[in-house]
């Protein structure tokens, strides 16, 4: 993980096509919720399946929190909504095909060469009407925490 990339620190406003096709800005996705982005490995991760699972629990407890959740990974167009769909996740999936977070990033997994996914992570990002008691029930793999995006931003 680069550096910078810290509680307090500036988080890349990605730009990348959705499940739909269409181009969506991470801080236009997030508005003024607070925000959950997993980054994955992507279908043919059981982990990852696993986990979105688990999220798609979770994610009436976001929406009544006004919680946005965003997924990202390396599949194409066709395998990311299958994933989705697969799951049952209602949120939107945003596809890197060209693998630009896992370069800007420097998260390229180490164990699949074939695939060369992602190393996951989980980012929750704060904003400023949030209180600092804000802490997420769920719990499916440690938090990196970043807290800053499109200049909203919550000690956490």
């Amino acid at each position: 993980m680069r550096a910078d990339i810290k509680i307090g620190g500036q988080f890349p406003d990605y730009e990348l096509p959705d499940h739909t096709n269409v181009k969506r800005k991470l801080s236009l996705l997030q508005g003024i919720d607070p925000m959950i982005l997993m980054l994955g490995r992507g279908i043919y991760c059981p982990k990852d399946r696993q986990q979105l699972h688990q999220l798609v629990q979770f994610s009436s407890q976001c929406d009544v929190g006004f919680t946005r959740l965003v997924t990202i990974n390396c599949d194409n167009f066709v395998l990311l909504n299958d994933l989705r769909l697969g799951v049952g996740a209602h949120w939107p999936f945003l596809f890197d095909e060209e693998k630009v977070i896992l370069n800007d990033l420097e998260i390229a997994e180490y164990t699949d060469t074939h695939n060369n996914p992602m190393i996951p992570h989980t980012f929750r990002f704060g904003c400023p009407e949030m209180s600092n008691n804000f802490n997420s029930t769920i719990n499916l793999r440690p938090f990196h925490t970043v807290i800053r995006t499109n200049n909203l931003t919550v000690p956490f």
